[in-house]
């Protein structure tokens, strides 16, 4: 019997049937075991589910397989606390559907989450930039240390990118599933590891070839759009800070109810902007009275984390 510990790879799909059989041949394809596959298709309405399903009724390979299909769409966030009722690996990899895994990504992710003796909750790995025919471009930029200041600035700096994520169960056991609505699932789960005072893994190599193409479910979002994904993803970011300060996970920072009210006041923030942005009566005013607000809540940001972090 296997000593390795158990890991469930999960393969997302939302209308990827140019894309998904690459993505599945690549997860078939993991030199790592015991691994577990969940599929999860969100309701596709193009061929995905049915290239799926061809897939896994040609597999003969060495891996269990589940597959999910969403009987509507859930989103993106949703899809994930989805495939998590149904992962039985202590190690969570999410593979998405118009991404390429490299065969040892597994296996590089277990290597540094066991030589970390499992202290990593989430763990992320480099990524290659390949087009939509799938020719080598860039290497993304490397992630940044994520940290509470990081967070707050929300200027784009990236902790962890969502096609090269694993992460431990135990996020989910202890918060719960994600927040409806949440699209960047990688922001909020490796934000749920630094409310655990749990840093980040990287993995120093490539494991995964990240495609770039005009379908991206991260470009094309207008201005509303925008502003509504950030209203979700810093209500979750509060929800999520609830429940750590509930479970005494703050105990030795005397800071902690500052960095909580920061989170809350640009929650609040971003909400009063998508209400006048969204007010056809107040438009011209909105727009003066967002620019005002948000010059001098950057100063009021900057301050303050330069008083509370160090800085």
């Amino acid at each position: 019997m296997s000593k390795n510990p158990l890991v469930t790879i999960v393969q997302l799909s939302y209308n990827n049937e140019d894309y998904i059989a690459e993505a599945l041949h690549s997860v078939f394809s993991q030199d790592y075991h015991p691994l577990q596959i969940v599929i999860s298709d969100d309701c596709s309405h193009d061929k995905s589910f049915s290239i799926i399903r061809k897939l896994v009724a040609e597999y003969d390979g060495p891996h269990q397989v589940i597959i999910n299909q969403n009987k509507k769409n859930l989103g993106l966030g949703n899809n994930v606390n989805r495939v998590m009722e149904i992962a039985e690996g202590e190690l969570i990899v999410e593979s998405d559907g118009d991404d390429i895994s490299f065969p040892d990504r597994v296996s590089n992710t277990v290597n540094i989450w066991m030589e970390s003796k499992k202290k990593y909750q989430v763990l992320c790995g480099e990524s290659l930039m390949i087009n939509d025919a799938g020719e080598p471009g860039q290497s993304l930029p490397k992630v940044k240390a994520m940290t509470y200041d990081k967070v707050l600035q929300s200027t784009g700096s990236q902790w962890v990118y969502g096609g090269s994520l694993a992460w431990h169960r135990s996020l989910f056991e202890v918060f719960g599933p994600l927040r409806d609505g949440v699209v960047a699932q990688d922001k909020a789960i490796g934000f749920r590891s630094l409310l655990l005072g749990q840093e980040i893994g990287y993995i120093e190599k490539p494991v995964i070839k990240y495609r770039i193409h005009a379908a991206n479910l991260t470009n094309a979002r207008t201005i509303h759009e925008k502003l509504k994904h950030k209203i979700t993803m810093f209500g979750s970011f509060v929800q999520d800070f609830e429940k750590a300060k509930s479970l005494g996970y703050f105990k030795d920072r005397d800071d902690v109810e500052q960095i909580y009210q920061e989170f809350v006041d640009i929650h609040t923030d971003f909400s009063l902007r998508y209400k006048i942005l969204g007010s056809g009566l107040l438009k011209s005013i909105g727009v003066l009275l967002t620019c005002g607000k948000q010059l001098s809540f950057q100063r009021k940001r900057s301050l303050f984390l330069k008083r509370i972090m160090g800085h």
